[in-house]
């Protein structure tokens, strides 16, 4: 689109050309956004539904973006070259902050993991070891609450790890 406006193409060829252009699923949805328009619909509504059908937030800022300026006029490639920048700089931070936070999922899976792995061993190397705990009434009494307790430590684990934006 912003190729189409730099041409000096307004919003309704823009779309013609991205309809024309891909062949994935937005460039389906552009080819039926452009029926809607030739057939009357009004661009603000043609927006809003690709809105609702693309539920990502990236569509939804492009939408009521396009919406207004088509409204209220300026200069489209302008603000169109900053809003490109602008999804691309997030879709960047997006790829940064799931490379800085690989680490403490990774963390999280082990520490999960490794409680249960020796047991596994434990239990290999000693098959009786843990018989106590599901022969007696006091045994199953202790399994039961160190399954609450572990079930607790994943909980407190996750969310210590979990960083948020």
């Amino acid at each position: 689109m912003n190729s189409a406006f730099k041409a000096g193409k307004n919003i309704v060829q823009a779309i013609n050309i991205v309809g024309d252009e891909l062949d994935n699923r937005i460039g389906y949805e552009f080819k039926k956004m452009s029926l809607e328009i030739n057939c009357g619909l009004a661009i603000d509504v043609v927006f809003k539904r690709l809105s609702e059908k693309i539920n990502l937030d990236e569509v939804k800022y492009l939408s009521s973006t396009l919406t207004v300026l088509s409204k209220t006029g300026g200069n489209i490639v302008k603000i169109f070259d900053s809003i490109e920048r602008t999804l691309y700089n997030q879709k960047k931070l997006k790829q940064e902050y799931k490379a800085l936070t690989s680490s403490s999922r990774l963390l999280t899976i082990v520490l999960m993991v490794v409680p249960l792995v020796f047991a596994f061993i434990i239990s290999i190397l000693n098959k009786g070891y843990f018989n106590i705990l599901f022969t007696n009434v006091f045994g199953i009494i202790l399994f039961i609450i160190m399954l609450l307790i572990y079930t607790l430590y994943i909980y407190v684990v996750s969310k210590v790890l979990r960083v948020k934006i």
